[in-house]
């Protein structure tokens, strides 16, 4: 297994496919209950009706994107999804996604 360091900073999707799931990350976040945002880390709050939706769109970033890490959680009412890296350089990428508009 890559360290994290060794992991390339680069979606693996061609340009038509990282621009439409690009798309279904503003869509996620015009939907969101709440959007958090620090220079390395976002956190998108949904109702717990978009908890499929969350998970499905977590999963294949995650397939694409190796260089950030993804995590959803469900409580009773609410899905949190966090993004984050441990590669200071891909904060940019973590912000565009939290970009409503992209």
């Amino acid at each position: 297994m890559a360290r994290d360091d060794e992991v390339e900073i680069a979606c693996t999707l061609p340009v038509d496919g990282a621009r439409a799931q690009l798309g279904e990350w503003e869509a996620l976040v015009a939907d969101a209950r709440q959007v958090e945002r620090t220079p390395s880390t976002l956190r998108i709050t949904l109702a717990k009706a978009d908890a499929a939706r969350a998970r499905d769109l977590a999963a294949r970033e995650a397939s694409c994107c190796a260089f950030l890490d993804i995590s959803v959680e469900e409580s009773v009412d609410t899905v949190v999804v966090t993004i984050t890296s441990p590669r200071p350089e891909a904060d940019a990428v973590v912000q565009l996604m939290g970009r409503p508009g992209g």
